[in-house]
């Protein structure tokens, strides 16, 4: 049966913030490579995908969708 306070999740938001807080500077780290990984793996997909749009050249070299 759960306590009357509550729900009975109580100790477990207090610990994941205790985890949080006691991590903090790894999970920045950690966030720091995840940034390294996205901007160096898939931004420059966007440059695959410009490869293969059909472009005419005018004035301006505008792009053409078919």
């Amino acid at each position: 049966m759960l306590s009357e306070e509550g729900t009975g999740t109580e100790g477990i938001v207090s610990f994941k913030e205790e985890r949080l807080k006691k991590y903090r500077w790894l999970l920045l780290m950690t966030l720091q490579g995840i940034d390294y990984l996205f901007i160096n793996n898939y931004v420059p997909m966007y440059g695959v995908i410009l490869a293969f749009k059909n472009f005419s050249a005018g004035i301006f070299f505008t792009m053409q969708r078919i």
